[in-house]
């Protein structure tokens, strides 16, 4: 294999891939980097058996062939080269590398590019296209609310639903959801409701970031794929029973708040500083006259803030961790939100006033001061 590449490009496209190579195996060839050069297209990829990436990068392909190099020394070498064009030669009898530039060269042991495993195919009919913008909103405004760690694998994952035109993501940690709808320009080929790692959510807005156009996304055979501009991700779809959302949803309310977003974050933020305790408890009093963020600690001191807001309903006292509030109010894009509850042990749902295509529900905190 010989062909030609400029810096930046490869330098991406090593970054892109290099997030799905296997930091925990033993497995050399899951270590690196597939790069690949066929009817005069690059390709790199990487794949970790749970989640794989392909990228194309421009360059000229002077000789066809494939290799499979360690991500980490690509990724070292490449980024510390200077800008211009750079050559990789192959030699297949040693499964070596040799990238040249200006004056200089420097030669990378790798593998046969046949040991590297193929990336799942996801096939089935259930495809649909979704705007590149509505895509990365849906992704930014759910993966955040996933839950970290295996206890329950199924929650570190988001659930996709689509049917006709209308699409859905959700996510659910245990103490909150979070609920973004998006509306497709043209019905989906099929009913759609997978269960997509966060992971590989994350990685498919970022591999779009920035750009236009749609996304294609394809579901079947236990993976998903998500498709633009050339470049892919596939993940391993988690299986498992996604907790019925509907039903965390508060059908009513007795209090409802309409609040400027930003003042309300800030608050928050403030009150964090004192409150060290293991739920981050910030306290709220919402009553006619506006919204009172306090919060105490016998080690820092203690906060209490006033806010203007509109108050319809019930007066209360509920408290929650301030960081699920501020993280929630992080992802919504209105200038004015909504804040409603049923009750200070109650879920509390916060969304935009304009529009209910964004919901997050958030679960209060039992407190000496709340009962």
């Amino acid at each position: 294999m010989r062909l030609t590449v400029d810096q930046a490009h490869l330098a991406t496209g090593v970054q892109s891939v290099s997030r799905a190579v296997s930091g925990k195996t033993t497995i050399p060839v899951l270590q690196g980097i597939l790069i690949s050069a066929a009817a005069g297209k690059i390709t790199l990829k990487a794949y970790d058996m749970e989640m794989g990436i392909s990228c194309p990068v421009d360059g000229e392909v002077v000789e066809e062939g494939a290799i499979v190099l360690p991500a980490k020394v690509v990724a070292e070498i490449v980024k510390r080269i200077p800008g211009g064009k750079i050559s990789i030669d192959v030699d297949r009898g040693n499964y070596s590398a040799r990238l040249t530039w200006s004056r200089s060269e420097f030669t990378i042991h790798g593998l046969d590019a046949g040991q590297f495993p193929v990336l799942p195919e996801t096939g089935g009919d259930a495809a649909l296209t979704v705007d590149a913008e509505a895509f990365r909103g849906l992704i930014r405004q759910t993966t955040f609310a996933t839950a970290q760690g295996d206890a329950r694998p199924v929650l570190t994952g988001v659930l996709l639903e689509a049917q006709g035109r209308d699409m859905a993501m959700v996510a659910i940690d245990g103490v909150r959801l979070a609920l973004r709808r998006a509306y497709l320009s043209k019905d989906g080929s099929a009913e759609v409701k997978a269960i997509v790692p966060g992971r590989a959510l994350n990685e498919a807005a970022r591999l779009v970031s920035g750009g236009e156009g749609g996304v294609t996304v394809q579901i079947g055979r236990g993976h998903a794929s998500f498709a633009a501009g050339g470049a892919v991700v596939v993940s391993r779809l988690l299986e498992g029973q996604f907790p019925p959302y509907q039903q965390i949803i508060p059908k009513s309310y007795s209090t409802t708040v309409t609040v400027r977003r930003e003042e309300f974050h800030d608050a928050c933020e403030r009150a964090s500083v004192v409150s060290y305790d293991q739920d981050n408890t910030v306290h709220l009093r919402i009553a006619r006259g506006g919204v009172a963020v306090s919060a105490a600690s016998p080690d820092v001191g203690k906060v209490r803030e006033e806010i203007d807001a509109q108050v319809e309903g019930e007066e209360i006292d509920i408290a929650f961790n301030a960081r699920l509030v501020m993280e929630g109010l992080r992802a919504l894009d209105s200038d004015d939100v909504l804040l409603r509850t049923t009750g200070k042990f109650s879920p509390a749902c916060i969304r935009p006033v304009e529009h209910e295509n964004f919901v997050y529900v958030v679960m209060p905190l039992r407190t000496a001061d709340v009962a």
